[in-house]
């Protein structure tokens, strides 16, 4: 019988740390850039609070600038009712959401169309319909694409609803890891 040293664990506590590591560091990353270099003034959400009563919250409306993260984001329009957007038909009905996206930050962001989202009465979510998108913004992906500071696009947000929706509310991100800002859609 032969005498044979025992494993060392040190390697697996060694790797399983540096995982860890990588794991943590990832989410820290993510989780500085959200808020970024936006701007200290400005408030997504007006408040109408008086001293030190609690404030009754509105939400910013069409034509009103809301901002998140790096962007400022300003509804102008909203269309409800047509079937066909270029060669995409709907299931239901698209909405197509008039808006323009400002970088206030100092470096560039890439706005991303698919963390928008709308919302019905009832609090249904539905997301931007990225294929629809594309035909209702001329043929280009407008909403996927680094914005450099100071710049702003414009283009439209599509959402395929049921027919007989009526939005409510569209909640904006800056990223896809952000809080988010609601516009209303009054």
């Amino acid at each position: 019988m032969s005498y044979q040293k025992p494993r060392s664990k040190a390697p697996w506590i060694v790797g399983g740390l540096a995982f860890l590591l990588l794991c943590c560091g990832g989410v820290a990353v993510a989780a500085l850039d959200i808020g970024g270099d936006a701007p200290k003034t400005g408030a997504a959400v007006r408040s109408d609070a008086v001293d030190q009563v609690p404030a009754k919250r509105t939400l910013p409306g069409l034509n009103e600038p809301a901002r998140d993260g790096r962007f400022e984001f300003t509804i102008f329009k909203v269309a409800c009712g047509t079937t066909r957007v270029g060669g995409e038909d709907a299931l239901g009905v698209y909405c197509l959401v008039d808006l323009s996206v400002r970088n206030i930050g100092s470096r560039a962001q890439l706005f991303d169309g698919s963390s928008q989202k709308a919302f019905d009465r009832d609090g249904t979510e539905f997301s931007h319909d990225g294929a629809a998108g594309q035909y209702a913004n001329g043929g280009t992906d407008v909403f996927l694409r680094d914005i450099d500071p100071g710049s702003e696009l414009r283009g439209k947000l599509v959402f395929d609803v049921p027919k007989g929706t009526k939005l409510a509310t569209v909640e904006l991100h800056g990223s896809a890891f952000s809080g988010g800002v609601t516009v209303a859609l009054r």
